[in-house]
């Protein structure tokens, strides 16, 4: 049958058996059903790594709350017990890149004392590159 989606095997033998046929969208079946398998995994798979990592980061900001309060208390019990000593409110925390960059530029730059009229500088030109 041309029009149908069954394909005959031929027996090696004219003495074996007639083979059942192999339907050829069995294959497009077993990919179809493993394809739906894998999609509703992830899709089950999925919102638990959201659930997970929400939590995650709800632990983490008590503990950066908890870290604040902590570190006020102790600036704050510092200046109790020695009211004279200047504490810092700021903590270094890391290093961080720099956000943004200067160059500077001058042109006929010059210095004159108000005092006397003396001329330090006069028609200095230069920049300064940021970094």
């Amino acid at each position: 049958h041309f029009g149908s989606r069954c394909v005959l095997l031929k027996a090696s033998s004219p003495s074996a058996q007639a083979a059942p046929p192999i339907m050829a969208g069995e294959n497009s079946q077993w990919y179809e059903y493993t394809l739906l398998a894998v999609v509703l995994t992830a899709y089950a798979v999925l919102p638990l790594f959201a659930f997970l990592n929400r939590r995650k980061q709800a632990k983490q900001s008590v503990r950066s709350g908890v870290l604040t309060e902590c570190e006020q208390c102790s600036v704050a019990l510092a200046r109790h017990i020695a009211p004279g000593v200047d504490i810092q409110d700021y903590r270094f925390r890391g290093m961080h890149p720099k956000t943004a960059a200067i160059d500077i530029e001058f042109k006929d730059l010059g210095v004159t004392l108000k005092k006397d009229g003396r001329c330090l500088l006069e028609g200095v030109t230069g920049e300064f590159k940021a970094g």
